[in-house]
């Protein structure tokens, strides 16, 4: 186990690390058991005919390169490992060692590569973006001692292509001319990524990376897809939302200050910007000096140093030729060939970029220039010594690797539950993993560590920099879960309870106080997630100042803070069994938060008595009486409701009168639901602990939600036809003729019943999607009218976070769509290669007549919403303009996303026409599509302005 020890670690070049010290011994005595006359045959046995790679590899060969691609941190020491058997094998059958290790290094390769890029949805992307990245460091690594061929000649004049140069040049050649961008991106990142671990000790080769491998690469073009304000999955907007009322001290005085600081850092938005930056003094200076600032140890570890192996080193130089890459795929695109099978890579970039947030700051400047201005700033900044230490101990390049680490170390040791429902690894494991990245960072000469083995102070912040940033980007197509990170941090803070939770804390108060109002809705929605899920998985531990200091935002204007706070506690108390933890347990006593769990909405419409007459006497019916469906259509469509109906002299009080009557009837059982919860918190607020009542409301709310909801979904499937009937006799009073004035009103009657729904599910989501769900899967209302209820403008009830509700509507109808369909799809015949000349039949019309409509609706109504919004002088959106142009771009995407899927698959074959031909097809309503719709609306506001940027760069 690698443990640092307080010794002159990082003091004396010429001296190793203490744990690379033991490695050394422990690689010495494991090679020397390994290849012992009595196990050689066991573990270097390999057959030198052609056949099975793993039968002509040997099982050390072949576990030792597995490992290196799954333990991220080893790699030095795998190197160190290869040596030393290659070492004590050399003079007998089993020689040649390392070579077999390296041929199937780029075997491996090779079979990721070509799976990456087929597309193949049974195999694990981020794994194999992984794979890649650890093999071709490993293949670095032993270019440093001698042992693979860096390049074919000193003077680079004949060919490399069995060099590991000339393999980074043939990776860089596929990021120059991939069509696909994301693809692209993925080879610029592995060759960038790996350059550090190169030979940095001669200026000839350093001169050959830099004018053939970053130059051509750092020189491409690159749109980032973390860009604030119109990057497909930025994490920021472009200025921070206005938020009427809502002032933060300094604002006025800091802003000048943060343009200009913040102009070069908006640029920096993603990793692969990161590396860029931090790599560049590193390749263009090829400075010795840049690469040993960091404290970062993998760049530098070398465990063969010092490594004898009876009494010989181990590193002999042989300068061994790499096999060439067996990939199918990558000669196609180096040759521009058309047909080379792009697969579908919609969620690729997930694996391996993401976007930055410095929830802590940018680190100090360099040394030569904080000897007084430094020991100013710490005598007037308040903060505790660990974040001083990372403020100023912490460099660029520290920061980057390490939070790199963290990221390996999720992909490589993720949770697995397979589909028998086994659960592969825990997050109590993947945490241990986590923090043992500690092991691979220096101390620090100017900070005490303290006891022997300690971590290096401040690195539980960038551990929580990192994780924090990542759950708010995640989503639940990404290859890194919410859930998971959120198990991994909470058994972190569990794990380190003396640093976590202090470290956590700090990075909550600067998230909500710096970050909330330039955040996207997506990223906040993340962060009352998880933090709801952290309180309620830590028996609701949270400083009581944190709470009152929150409570001053829960205000009736809308702003980003005052959202959090609600969502946070709306998720937890959808979590309860009982809403009296929430005032005993989780809140403070005597919060104010305690009134904002629930706040009853308001109807804002005037109802005529004989109304509520009506819906008290349905209930009767429905509940009491449980009358057959057909008799209380008979009822409420009869002339005694009639005849009542139009002696009512305001008709636009009973208009669909009768769906409402039918639709709040079915509700009842979630309105008492409700309503217990209400009691509950009442209760325990005023402290009544009368335990009859109390027995008696336990009672009553014994009834889980789940049972309340499939009590009310089987009522509205029962009564499915008589609330289309009643639909339709409303629609029949309405007094419209023509039959585009029909369409239009039975829009908006289903939207009126999903008004009523909301009403009584009191804004609760896991209520609302629920009966959402059942009613479009029983036809009662459809996506159209869903979109309608969310965003037309006569609808004064604003609905929150209304993209989940459009895209859930969205995935149940469509998947209704495919069903009737059917999969009469025909795919493309090989050898074709315009997607013109397939064959389309019912499926992929189904799909397209289905989508393209809605697509283009939603986007005009977020257009009349916004022309009609009052623009202010301030120089931020306003919170309500936020959530239409960001909630549009999530539904574009996500809906996009859910009919690329279904077009794909139907096809059974993994060519690049298939993706090519659903590619075409999605054009019609993709965000440039969109953008033109824009652009022919008028007037133009900033918001509309700012619609445009952001469906213009989802190209």
């Amino acid at each position: 186990q690698m443990e640092n020890t307080p010794s002159e670690e990082g003091t004396q070049e010429s001296r190793q690390r203490p744990v690379m010290e033991a490695i050394s011994k422990n690689i010495q005595d494991l090679s020397a058991v390994l290849c012992s006359e009595g196990n050689a045959a066991l573990f270097l046995k390999f057959e030198n005919l052609e056949g099975p790679l793993l039968a002509t590899t040997g099982p050390l060969a072949a576990l030792l390169v597995n490992c290196v691609t799954t333990l991220p941190l080893q790699t030095p020491t795998y190197v160190g490992l290869t040596l030393a058997v290659d070492k004590r094998a050399s003079d007998g059958e089993y020689s040649g060692f390392a070579q077999r290790c390296i041929h199937y290094a780029m075997k491996v390769v090779s079979q990721q590569v070509d799976q990456i890029l087929s597309g193949d949805k049974e195999f694990s992307k981020s794994t194999a973006v992984s794979q890649v990245k650890h093999l071709l460091r490993y293949l670095a690594l032993l270019t440093r001692v001698d042992k693979v061929k860096l390049l074919s000649s000193e003077n680079g004049n004949q060919s490399d292509d069995d060099s590991f140069f000339g393999l980074l040049k043939t990776f860089a050649h596929v990021a120059i001319k991939a069509s696909d961008r994301i693809v692209a991106k993925l080879f610029k990142h592995w060759v960038l990524s790996t350059l550090p671990y190169l030979p940095n000790d001669n200026i000839e080769i350093n001169n050959a990376i830099k004018e053939e491998l970053w130059i051509p690469l750092v020189d491409l073009s690159y749109e980032s897809n973390f860009a604030p304000g119109v990057g497909c999955y930025a994490l920021l907007l472009k200025t921070a939302q206005h938020e009427e009322g809502i002032k933060d001290e300094g604002d006025d005085d800091e802003e000048e200050d943060e343009e200009d600081d913040d102009e070069d850092a908006e640029q920096i938005c993603d990793t692969l910007q990161d590396l860029i930056r931090c790599f560049k003094p590193i390749i263009t200076e090829q400075s010795e000096a840049s690469t040993t600032k960091t404290r970062f140890a993998l760049f530098k570890d070398s465990p063969w140093e010092g490594l004898l192996i009876d009494g010989e080193p181990s590193n002999e130089v042989m300068q061994l030729a790499l096999p060439n890459l067996s990939s199918k795929y990558i000669p196609m695109i180096l040759t521009g060939d058309d047909c080379c099978p792009y697969g579908y890579h919609h969620n690729l970039e997930s694996a391996f970029l993401f976007g930055r947030l410095p929830i802590f700051g940018s680190p100090a400047a360099d040394d030569n220039d904080d000897n007084d201005d430094d020991d100013d700033e710490m005598e007037e900044t308040p903060t505790n010594a660990q974040l001083q230490a990372y403020e100023k101990e912490f460099s660029l390049l520290d920061r980057l690797m390490i939070a790199d680490a963290v990221r390996e170390c999720l992909l490589n040791h993720e949770t697995i539950v397979t589909d028998t429902g086994v659960s592969r690894g825990e997050a109590k494991d993947t945490a241990q993993q986590v923090w043992s990245i500690c092991h691979v960072v220096l101390k620090s000469e100017k900070v005490a560590t303290g006891e022997p083995g300690a971590p290096p102070v401040g690195i539980e912040y960038i551990l929580v920099e990192t994780l924090l940033s990542l759950i708010l980007q995640a989503s639940s197509d990404s290859f890194l879960r919410p859930l998971y990170l959120s198990r991994v941090l909470l058994e972190l803070v569990r794990s380190q309870p003396a640093v976590m939770p202090q470290a956590l804390a700090v990075g909550v108060s600067n998230l909500f106080q710096f970050y909330l109002p330039t955040l996207v809705p997506s990223a906040r929605d993340n962060f009352s997630r998880w933090f709801a899920f952290h309180l309620t998985n830590t028996d609701y531990q949270w400083p009581k100042a944190y709470w009152d200091h929150w409570a001053s935002y829960v205000v009736d204007n809308q702003n980003s803070r005052g959202d959090f706070v609600r969502f946070s506690l709306e998720i937890m108390a959808e979590n309860l069994s009982s809403m009296e933890t929430m005032v005993t347990t989780c809140l403070p006593s005597g919060s104010v938060l305690v009134n904002k769990i629930r706040q009853r909405s308001v109807n804002g419409q005037n109802v005529e008595d004989f109304l509520l007459s009506l819906e008290k006497d349905t209930r009767e019916r429905v509940w009491d009486r449980n009358e057959d469906p057909d008799s209380i259509l008979d009822y409420i469509t009869g002339e005694e409701v009639a005849e009542t109906l139009s002696a009512i002299p305001d008709k636009s009080s009973i208009v669909w009168c009768r769906t409402r009557a039918i639709i709040r009837s079915l509700m009842q059982n979630v309105e008492k639901y409700i309503q217990t919860e209400e009691k509950q918190l009442s209760d325990a607020v005023a402290g009544k602990s009368d335990s009859s009542k109390m027995e008696e409301e336990n009672n009553a709310s014994s009834t889980s939600r789940e049972d309340v909801l499939a009590v009310t979904t089987d009522a509205i499937i029962r009564y499915q036809n008589l609330i289309i009937r009643s639909l339709d006799k409303d629609l029949e009073n309405s007094g419209v003729k023509l039959e585009d004035d029909k369409e239009i009103e039975i829009v908006k009657g289903r939207a009126s019943l999903l008004e009523n729904v909301l009403h009584s599910v009191q804004n609760s989501r896991v209520f609302m999607e629920g009966c959402l769900i059942c009613l479009l899967d029983n036809d009662i209302v459809n996506t159209r009218s869903v979109i309608a209820w969310l965003l037309d403008q006569d609808n004064d009830t604003k609905v929150g976070r209304w993209w989940d509700y459009a895209i859930l509507s969205f995935r149940v109808e469509l998947n209704k769509v495919l069903q009737s369909s059917g999969a009469s799809m025909v795919v493309d015949r090989d050898g074709e290669t315009d997607g013109d000349t397939s064959e389309t039949m019912t499926r992929v019309k189904s799909i397209d007549e289905f989508a393209a409509p809605l697509f283009k609706l939603t986007t005009e109504k977020v257009l009349t919403r916004l022309s009609n919004i009052n623009e202010g002088h301030h120089k931020g959106l306003s919170p309500v303009e936020v959530d239409l142009i960001e909630g549009l771009k999530l539904f574009v995407m996500t809906a996009t996303v859910i009919v690329l899927e279904a077009l794909i698959e139907t096809e059974e074959r993994s060519t690049k026409l298939k993706t090519k031909m659903a590619m075409k097809h999605v054009n019609e309503y993709s965000g440039p599509a969109l953008a033109g719709i824009c652009r022919e609306h008028s007037p133009q506001t900033k918001g509309i302005t700012t619609l445009i940027s952001v469906l213009e760069a989802m190209h």
